[in-house]
C-alpha cells in the first residue's frame, strides 16, 4: 500500500435489505472516486462481506441473469470475495466494481444488469424495498460475478 492509500472503516447502512449487509473487511483507497473496480484494487483481507439477497432472486443470480445489485446509500463494500445471504441459500460471489450514482440517474443498462428490466421497472422494484427513496438519494450499483 502506498502512502496515498489508507484504509477506511466501513459501516453497514440500514435499509430494508441491510439486515445482514455486513462489510467486515475495510475498503482500500481514498473513497473519493464514485467508481471502483477490481483491476486497481489491493488484495482483500481474509474476512468476507455478506450482503442480504431476497430469496426470489436466487435463480436470477445463479443463472447469470442478474450481474449487479443496487443498494440505497453509499456502500463501501470491499472488492473481492463476498456472499449473498438469501436465508435459504448462500451464494459465493466476487464484487468486481462499485458505482455510486443518484437514484434518478439509474439507466436501462443498470436495469439490464439487475435482472434484465428497464430503468422504470428497476426503479419501481427498488421502491418496494426502499419506499422512502428519493430521486436525489445515492445508490450503489454493486457489479459482481459468481465465484469459481
Amino acid at each position: 500500500m502506498n502512502k496515498f492509500q489508507k484504509i477506511l472503516p466501513t459501516l453497514a447502512l440500514t435499509g430494508a435489505l441491510s439486515g445482514c449487509d455486513t462489510p467486515v473487511a475495510p475498503p482500500y483507497g481514498s473513497g473519493a472516486s464514485s467508481r471502483t473496480n477490481s483491476s486497481n484494487s489491493q488484495p482483500a483481507e481474509t474476512k468476507q462481506t455478506t450482503i442480504a439477497l431476497s430469496p426470489d432472486l436466487i435463480n436470477a443470480v445463479l443463472s447469470g441473469r442478474e450481474k449487479a445489485t443496487i443498494r440505497k446509500g453509499r456502500r463501501n463494500y470491499p472488492l473481492g470475495p463476498a456472499v449473498f445471504d438469501a436465508k435459504t441459500a448462500k451464494i459465493r460471489i466476487e464484487i468486481i466494481e462499485l458505482e455510486i450514482k443518484q437514484f434518478k440517474n439509474l439507466t436501462n443498462n443498470d436495469g439490464r444488469l439487475d435482472g434484465g428490466v428497464s430503468k422504470d421497472e428497476l426503479q419501481a422494484s427498488l421502491r418496494t424495498y426502499y419506499p422512502d427513496i428519493k430521486d436525489d438519494d445515492e445508490v450503489t450499483v454493486v457489479h459482481f460475478k459468481l465465484a469459481n
